[in-house]
């Protein structure tokens, strides 16, 4: 499988090693980790799920000691970067096979450490935006005012009457 990611319709900010995505179709905004951004620029119709990993690898370098499932957490970020909407690309494979589990997965990456969990572990999370009437003060429903101003016209005779003055006391 060679993935695409989805470009149309997306606003993208970054914000330090992670991204902020935000889905006009959708009205929905994504915060990819560190790791799920790389994915997800790596998915650029040219390479395949096993060159992003060797990609990932080469570019995250751990200890020969420690081992990393980086095939398993790049079918885990796709998982979740098609779950959001956020692949172009036709999955012609399982991403979860039997074999790579998100246990699993998450087993392997705990062996570097607690940093790596937090940091390459893949994570997108979202949330739905609100649209102006979502906004609106609750209790309170929509209604339109309409304002109409009508002039007409008076003719007033006044007539004056004699004025007396009073003597000052």
């Amino acid at each position: 499988m060679i993935p695409v990611a989805r470009t149309e319709n997306l606003l993208i900010q970054e914000v330090g090693d992670e991204l902020i995505v935000y889905d006009e179709t959708r009205d929905t905004a994504h915060c990819l980790s560190a790791i799920a951004v790389r994915v997800w620029y790596l998915c650029n119709g040219q390479n395949t799920v096993e060159t992003i990993a060797r990609l990932l690898q080469e570019e995250f370098e751990f200890p020969p000691n420690q081992t990393v499932d980086w095939h398993g957490l790049v079918q885990l970020t796709l998982a979740e970067l098609e779950q959001f909407h956020l692949l172009d690309a036709v999955v012609t494979e399982p991403l979860n096979s039997p074999q790579t589990s998100r246990r699993q997965v998450l087993k392997k990456v705990s062996l570097v450490g607690g940093f790596a969990i937090g940091s390459l572990f893949p994570a997108i999370k979202s949330i739905i935006v609100p649209t102006p009437a979502m906004a609106a003060p609750t209790g309170s429903s929509a209604t339109t005012t309409t304002t109409t101003t009508t002039t007409t016209t008076t003719t007033t005779t006044t007539t004056a009457a004699p004025t007396t003055t009073l003597p000052p006391k």
